[in-house]
């Protein structure tokens, strides 16, 4: 994990010494949400989350910044349960126009889980190529070490297709999201996952409410994690 941090600063360096040259802004939100959803499965045992994330945008294309959510994958009374309790990231991109319409934004991304006991490791890094278009964007996401740590050996790959559609004039849009993710490697069998919803604001607040799950092979994989639910997310931004 060690030389995926250091990977980090090169760009960051980067993003601050070309500073001068362009605005740069600052981002940042906090996030509650009744399940915290990642890839299909709940990282919250289908609780609450608090989550806040704070960045900052150098105005040339670079931008930088952190994520951090409470997490819990097993009950605590499971023999399996690694004591995880806080998702702590770092993440360094760059977003690239390629015409009026299409960009591609490459982000690399450190996942840190803390609290875990001695001897577990669920860290590890990704690194994210988003095609983003009219259409929609495109996501591919290789993980570039042992996925999750000790629980995989190996590495993983996700591809997703995301989109949302504005329903008219009513300030509300239709969310949907369909991925696959190959984790034959690290966990034996690859599954599907997939969102459907609706977003819009409440004042000031940014309102998201869906319907998030698996295919069969991601309830195999992951039990009882991977159930299809509703989930109800509130955000302010700053």
């Amino acid at each position: 994990m060690k030389n995926s941090l250091k990977t980090l600063a090169l760009p960051a360096a980067l993003l601050l010494s070309t500073g001068a040259q362009a605005e740069g802004s600052f981002f940042g939100s906090a996030t509650a949400t009744s399940d915290y959803r990642l890839f299909g499965l709940s990282q919250t045992l289908e609780d609450p989350a608090i989550q806040l994330e704070a960045g900052y945008d150098a105005g040339n294309g670079f931008f930088i910044g952190g994520f951090v959510s409470n997490v819990d994958f097993t009950p605590d009374d499971d023999p399996a349960d690694g004591g995880e309790k806080l998702e702590a990231d770092l993440f360094v991109g760059y977003d690239l126009a390629l015409s009026e319409t299409v960009s591609l934004t490459t982000t690399l991304i450190q996942y840190t889980y803390t609290g875990t006991y001695s001897g577990e490791d669920y860290d590890y890094a990704e690194i994210i190529f988003d095609l983003n278009t009219a259409f929609g964007t495109v996501t591919v996401g290789q993980s570039l070490d042992d996925f999750l740590g000790d629980l995989g050996a190996d590495k993983a790959l996700r591809v997703e297709y995301n989109h949302s559609i504005a329903l008219a004039d009513s300030g509300i849009s239709l969310d949907l999201q369909l991925a696959h993710y190959d984790t034959d490697d690290a966990f034996g069998d690859s599954y599907n996952y997939y969102t459907v919803g609706f977003s819009g604001d409440l004042g000031p607040i940014g309102v998201s409410v869906g319907y998030n799950g698996t295919d069969s092979d991601g309830k195999d994989l992951f039990g009882d994690i991977a159930d299809s639910t509703a989930f109800l997310s509130l955000t302010k931004e700053f």
